[in-house]
């Protein structure tokens, strides 16, 4: 008698876990990514239902959304309503999210978890929440080395080494990446290093330490108007051609999860991360400005597997946390900027000790076989600590803010097993998603004795409320591996913004943009429509096989009823995204077309001015060795290279004349990259 067993790894139980979830999630594997170019986190979630996410201006500006989170956030600016996690450790902090860690480095596989499905990461965020799980030295045990290059001077090198001894893995990765740009001025390098060591005490108790550095620079290019787009995409759209940019001279994140599993199926599981984050804006601009902030994540989770009266049942209880710590500021000076210092201070603004504290508790019970009923409750404690210490503007009203709320979220799911792989689902969720703390201040004018005088001030922006219904399937059928989901959010106080483009509040020319945040006046509605599907059309010997991947996001975000606005559409994303992927696996090689269908996106509030619709073709091809040693790819991007604009930048009302309308930000042409990845030992 032979017995059998297959290894169950960290991918297989994300998977499993995901379908205890009654909504709309994903998980994307490092093994689909690798058959492509990997530049940035556009490349590894573009394709995910529910999820907006663009590469603009041909640099490493990204613009990413989850069902409207964040929908008229320019690429540029940290990025607000999703939670951003590593290895379940927030990276996330009170001043949204800075993109320079997203790069895609060192991933074993991502989770997506739309909207209010990431309940469990804290109540807060309209987007839900997007967790990359990072190689170890178990996963990804050995030497490999990855290198790419292409079109628009693309170059990436990657090294990784994992190993294992005795108890204790680890994992090393380095990277190095340079992208002159598809735009003039649009020039973005960085290098980066992780490191993640694990180490098991005993089966039951484990611990894990993991490092991320970055640093990074680039240059801003800024949005064209549509009769530029037309005859020369790759032309400079700013005021002022500068190789200022911006820099992130060295961002360091420090996490570690200690785990203890107790006999009785019940686990106990706390985290802790450090994440220093500075950026130098405009070096030799006319108002270079110094950010710096220090956050202090942590969490402590204890969950149970047990048995009630012959019927199933998971509990938690969770505490997520993430804080800025004192050194949390924003700082201005005339030109030069040399690192943390130039000529006068013109500006200093202080954000420390602004937090987002949740407690969350949650059952998701079996009532009968194959029926399950979710509940969950949370509280959350949100903290804005405003302080404008010195302006080179007038300051009007109090320079200081603390503004703290508390709320309670509340969550009600069930699922039905339809058979033992397909769920049937339904949810109700109220989530909370507070403004980030640095756009708490705001700039703008006033007449003193018939003379515009420049201003600053705070704002209390107050957090935004969405009770999000969603409905909806997901599972495995005969040929069939999806989920389709709809929902509908109705959403108060909506955190909304507007670019002004691109001039500066001083008068002088600047080419990057500014962003004025407001709480919308009137109710707001998210809704839409979530639909991921891979068939396998055909199944050959061992891993031949045709397979065709589809997803398509319907995005209606609109007013409701607004005074000024009526039902308007809510500017800065499509109505409809289409993305189909049709592959050959055929004894290693790989090979087939794919398709990005993008509809116009409103440009304004006022709904006058639209981005035009535009489709791109694309192709891959490659080979994976059998013995997995090494594998090749060549990634073909916008083979009829389409000028297109792949986002916007929103205003209240677009001007008329449309040599001035410069909102739209240019996509990548036609383009064709190569990577070689090799595992000798």
């Amino acid at each position: 008698m032979v017995v059998a067993a297959e290894k169950i790894t960290d991918l297989d139980l994300a998977e499993a876990k995901q379908q205890d979830i009654p909504g709309s999630v994903s998980i994307v594997s490092s093994e689909e990514v690798d058959k492509g170019r990997k530049a940035t986190v556009a490349d590894v979630l573009q394709k995910q239902p529910g999820v907006y996410v663009e590469q603009v201006g041909g640099s490493d500006a990204v613009k990413i959304s989850i069902r409207g989170s964040g929908i008229n956030n320019g690429p540029g600016f940290f990025r607000q309503g999703i939670n951003f996690l590593f290895d379940g450790l927030s990276i996330t902090g009170p001043g949204g999210t800075s993109y320079e860690m997203l790069n895609g480095q060192a991933l074993d596989y991502v989770e997506v978890l739309n909207g209010a499905n990431a309940f469990e990461y804290g109540a807060l965020g309209l987007g839900g929440a997007i967790n990359f799980r990072t190689q170890n030295g178990l996963t990804t045990p050995g030497l490999n080395l990855r290198v790419e290059t292409g079109s628009y001077g693309y170059q990436r090198q990657t090294a990784s080494y994992g190993g294992q001894i005795g108890r204790l893995d680890y994992y090393v990765n380095l990277s190095n990446y340079r992208n002159t740009g598809f735009q003039d001025y649009a020039l973005s390098k960085s290098a980066g290093a992780v490191v993640n060591i694990g180490y098991k005490f005993s089966d039951r108790f484990s611990t894990r330490l993991i490092g991320r550095y970055t640093e990074e620079w680039h240059q801003t290019n800024g949005p064209l108007s549509k009769p530029q787009l037309e005859s020369d995409p790759t032309q400079f759209g700013g005021t002022v051609k500068s190789g200022a940019g911006s820099e992130r001279p060295g961002a360091i994140w420090i996490g570690n999860t200690t785990t203890y599993r107790f006999e009785d199926k019940s686990e106990l599981s706390a985290g802790l991360a450090v994440y220093h984050y500075e950026h130098i804006n405009g070096r030799n601009g006319t108002n270079p400005g110094w950010w710096n902030w220090v956050d202090l994540n942590a969490s402590l989770r204890y969950s149970r597997d047990d048995s009630w009266w012959g019927h199933q049942a998971k509990s938690y209880i969770a505490y997520n946390q993430t804080q800025h710590l004192a050194t949390a500021e924003v700082r201005s000076y005339t030109q030069p900027l040399w690192t943390d210092k130039g000529g006068p201070q013109t500006g200093w603004q202080r954000y420390s000790y602004s937090w987002n504290r949740v407690l969350s508790a949650g059952l998701d019970f079996e009532v009968i076989p194959r029926l399950w009923v979710t509940g969950a409750l949370g509280l959350a404690s949100i903290r804005r600590n405003v302080k404008i210490e010195q302006s080179r503007f007038q300051i009007t009203g109090d320079p200081y803010e603390d503004l703290r709320y508390w709320k309670l979220a509340p969550r009600l799911g069930v699922r039905y097993g339809i058979t033992p792989k397909v769920n049937a689902f339904a949810s109700y969720t109220r989530t909370y998603d507070p403004e980030s703390d640095w756009n708490h201040v705001g700039t703008g004018m006033t007449q003193v004795n018939g003379t515009n005088v420049q201003t600053q001030f705070v704002k209390p922006l107050v957090p935004q409320q969405a009770d999000t219904f969603e409905i909806g399937v997901k599972g495995q059928a005969s040929i069939f591996d999806g989920s389709l989901a709809l929902y509908r959010a109705n959403i108060q106080d909506e955190l909304l913004s507007v670019q002004i483009l691109p001039q500066g509040w001083d008068g002088k020319p600047d080419t990057a943009a500014l962003r004025s945040s407001f709480n919308a006046p009137t109710p707001t509605v998210h809704q839409g429509i979530e639909v991921g599907l891979n068939s396998r059309l055909w199944k050959g010997e061992k891993t031949d096989a045709v397979v065709f991947y589809q997803s398509y996001t319907y995005n209606d975000f609109h007013y409701k009823g607004d005074a000024e606005y009526g039902n308007n559409k809510l500017p800065g994303q499509p109505l409809h995204i289409y993305n189909a992927d049709l592959q050959l696996q055929l004894s290693g090689f790989y090979v087939g077309p794919n398709l990005r269908a993008v509809s116009k996106t409103p440009v304004d509030y006022a709904n006058t001015l639209y981005s035009d619709a535009y489709a791109l073709v694309g192709a891959k091809a490659g080979y994976v060795a059998r013995d997995k040693k090494w594998s090749f790819y060549v990634d073909l991007r916008n083979i009829a290279n389409v000028k297109h604009a792949n986002a916007v930048a929103t205003q209240a009302k677009a001007v008329t004349d449309p040599a001035q309308q410069k909102y739209f930000y240019a996509g990548d042409g036609r383009g064709i990259y190569f990577g070689l990845n090799v595992h000798p030992f």
